[in-house]
Parts: structure tokens; C-alpha cells; sequence
């Protein structure tokens, strides 16, 4: 049972006050822990109403700073790909907005090193180690989310590879095997399907959900740095992307997706130094995304400012795309 204190360090501010205010004096402010880091322990104040045994809510840390929440506090939603780079980031956001999350990777390590952080921080996490390209992987992923948390509201299939030569050089189509065409299908455009398929019923059931999928900025301009079967496999998600949008606008499931362009993540150091620095010419703003930037569209997009938006393929590239 966590110490019942005052956190006396937060009591004066004034958005504190403004909630005790609201909430009366009835209310107190309770503490899960002294040994967390400043934020976690943030996100671990809920309202209790003395003697009812039972907290009342969470208070997001977006809301203890003053901002709207993104409401998306206490949902529970899949990442795929979420073991490093922009999956990794978008689960860090997601869970600072409260979802519980499934960390769905193929490689079990960097899943398992990232819900143990998120659970020293107060979030919940579950690692899921699964090749979301094999159907039965993705319904057995699907089975273990709804048998922990009961409900599913969100799904972010992220999970994607881009092979290079080993130069670091993209391929041209004729020196593309269809072994490499056919797993980079798979893992980008099938997954997409298997996990959307799997996924939609339980979100029907409850009422709606929301997906985004991670397409490329490749999918705009005809890949002008990408191969074309990396190319063609996010063209298919945008398009799978606003198929679904109208197909699942009846039942309350919002589908959008995201287009990075270039983005600082052990993907991009699979490219030639040339081809980077190629890349980097091109972009306006004359730096490639940090993760972070990419997972806050994503963010943006799961939550209610972006309620009205649905079937999108959401351009963020520097301006390396532009129209």
C-alpha cells in the first residue's frame, strides 16, 4: 500500500492548486513511491477519497503541467517494431500518456529492457516477442493482450526493414531477388494486414479505436533514395491505410498513417555515408527526425485532437517532400 503524504514540493503551485480546488478538500493527493524519478512520480499521483479503498483517477503528467491531455490515459494499445529506434520512442510517449502498452518485437532483448524501464517509471508494459509477418504469432500476440488488459484501443504497426547492399547502396530492381522482395513484403506490408485483421474485431466490439501505420516518405516522392521494394511496400500501407479509413469510419475506428523521411535511427546508419549525406541535401530543414519527432505525430494522431482526421498519410520529412 503506498505512503498516503502530501506531495508538499507540488502543493503550492497554482495548477496544483487548481486542482485540489476542483476536486475539494475531501480529496487528498497520495505518493506510490519516494524512490522514482521526479516524473514518475508525477504520473504516479492519483486522487483517493478517504476510506473509499479505491483510487479515483489518474492524473496524466501533461495535465499536473497544465497542458490538455491527449486522452489517451488508461487505454491500452500495440506497438510493433517497438523494440529500438522510432518504435521504442513511441512507446516511451505513449506510456507517458498513460496507455498500457504491448511491446511487440521480434527481438525479445530490447522489448524486455524497455518494459522493465517503463515499469520502474509506472507504467505498465508487456514485452511480446512475435514475427508479426506469421498469422498465427499475430493472433497468439492478440490473445495475450486481451487476456492482460481485456480490451484493446489502440494498434501502431511500426515494424519495417529497408535492406541495403552491402555497400550500404540500395539496390536496383533487377538485382533484387524475389526471396528479398517477397520478406520485405512480409514484414512491412503483411504485418500491417495480419495485425489490422486481427485487431479490428476487438475494437468493434468495444466500440472504436484508432491505428496508425508507419508508411515512408519513399511512398511520396518514388523512391528517390529507397529501392523499390521498399518503396512499393509503403505505398501499399498508405493505400491499405485509406482503404481502411472508409471501411472502419462506421464502427468508430479512426486508421492514419505516418511518412517519415529520414530519421536518426540505426536504419538510417544501414545506408553508404554517401547516400546520407545525399539524403540530407535534400532536406530543407537540413537534418534528418530524431525518433521523438516522429513518435509525437504519431501521438497526435491516436488522440482527440485528432478525432476528425482519418485516412491520412501524414508527411513529416524536413519538407524533403513537399505537396
Amino acid at each position: 500500500m503506498p505512503d498516503r503524504v502530501v506531495i508538499d514540493e507540488f502543493a503550492h503551485r497554482p495548477w496544483m492548486r487548481g486542482i485540489l480546488g476542483q476536486r475539494g478538500s475531501a480529496w487528498r493527493i497520495l505518493r506510490a513511491g519516494s524512490s522514482l524519478s521526479q516524473e514518475s512520480q508525477f504520473r504516479k499521483l492519483m486522487f483517493e477519497k478517504p476510506g473509499s479503498g479505491h483510487f479515483h483517477s489518474r492524473i496524466s503528467l501533461d495535465l499536473m503541467r497544465g497542458q490538455e491531455s491527449m486522452t489517451v490515459d488508461q487505454k491500452v494499445g500495440i506497438v510493433t517494431g517497438a523494440g529500438g529506434g522510432i518504435g521504442r520512442a513511441i512507446c516511451v510517449k505513449l506510456a507517458r500518456e498513460g496507455v498500457r502498452l504491448v511491446l511487440a518485437d521480434i527481438e525479445p532483448k530490447g522489448i524486455e529492457a524497455l518494459a522493465r524501464e517503463l515499469e520502474q517509471a509506472g507504467s505498465h508494459a508487456m514485452p511480446c516477442c512475435v514475427n508479426v509477418g506469421e498469422e498465427a504469432d499475430v493472433r497468439s500476440c492478440l490473445e495475450r493482450t486481451i487476456a492482460g488488459y481485456g480490451r484493446l484501443d489502440i494498434l501502431v504497426n511500426n515494424a519495417g526493414i529497408s535492406p541495403k547492399k552491402s555497400n550500404g547502396v540500395k539496390a536496383s530492381l533487377t538485382e533484387i531477388s524475389l526471396a528479398e522482395w517477397e520478406l520485405v513484403m512480409k514484414v512491412n506490408l503483411t504485418s500491417t494486414f495480419l495485425m489490422c485483421r486481427a485487431s479490428i474485431p476487438h475494437m468493434v466490439r468495444q466500440g472504436g479505436g484508432c491505428i496508425v501505420s508507419i508508411s515512408s516518405s519513399a511512398a511520396l516522392d518514388g523512391g528517390a533514395l529507397a529501392a523499390t521494394h521498399y518503396s512499393a511496400s509503403k505505398g501499399a500501407v498508405s493505400a491499405l491505410t485509406r482503404t481502411l479509413a472508409k471501411e472502419l469510419a462506421p464502427q468508430a475506428i479512426r486508421v492514419n498513417a505516418v511518412a517519415p523521411g529520414r530519421v536518426a535511427t540505426p536504419m538510417a546508419k544501414l545506408s553508404s555515408d554517401e547516400r546520407n549525406q545525399a539524403a540530407l541535401a535534400r532536406i530543407p530543414l537540413g537534418r534528418f527526425a530524431e525518433p521523438d519527432e516522429i513518435a509525437d505525430s504519431v501521438v497526435y494522431l491516436l488522440s482527440k485532437q485528432a478525432s476528425y482526421i482519418t485516412g491520412i498519410t501524414l508527411n513529416v520529412s524536413g519538407g524533403y517532400v513537399i505537396g
